[in-house]
């Protein structure tokens, strides 16, 4: 009965786990924004500033990144932290309603590399 009623919306085609993908993949994005969002800013118990801190404490980011981080990130965070929400939030929604979610995927690839560098061992 429920297979019934999903087959008859759902296109049968490889497509369709494409779309499955990109669904989980919006969601995932977008709860990482909102719970940044709710740590951040408005329970306010963590900072973008700290997390920095422990990864330069840690020596992961490459050193050229290391003075990126300190001079620039640590030295406005609220403004980074709303950056990184925004690039996380807008694209997941994107990929969820299918509206041009090669445009949010990109978006997404940006900001996971700047993820990537900044935590890199």
């Amino acid at each position: 009965m429920v297979y019934s009623r999903i087959t008859k919306y759902w296109p049968s085609k490889p497509v369709q786990w494409v779309r499955l993908a990109q669904i989980f993949a919006g969601l995932f994005f977008a709860s990482a924004a909102l719970w940044k969002f709710n740590n951040y800013f408005w329970i306010g118990d963590q900072t973008l500033k700290a997390h920095a801190d422990f990864w330069l404490n840690n020596n992961w980011p490459p050193e050229w990144y290391q003075w990126f981080m300190r001079n620039i990130v640590q030295s406005h965070d609220r403004l980074f932290a709303s950056m990184v929400i925004l690039l996380q939030l807008v694209p997941g929604i994107l990929l969820i309603s299918n509206i041009v979610p090669r445009w949010g995927a990109f978006m997404l690839l940006i900001i996971q590399i700047n993820v990537y560098l900044g935590v890199y061992d």
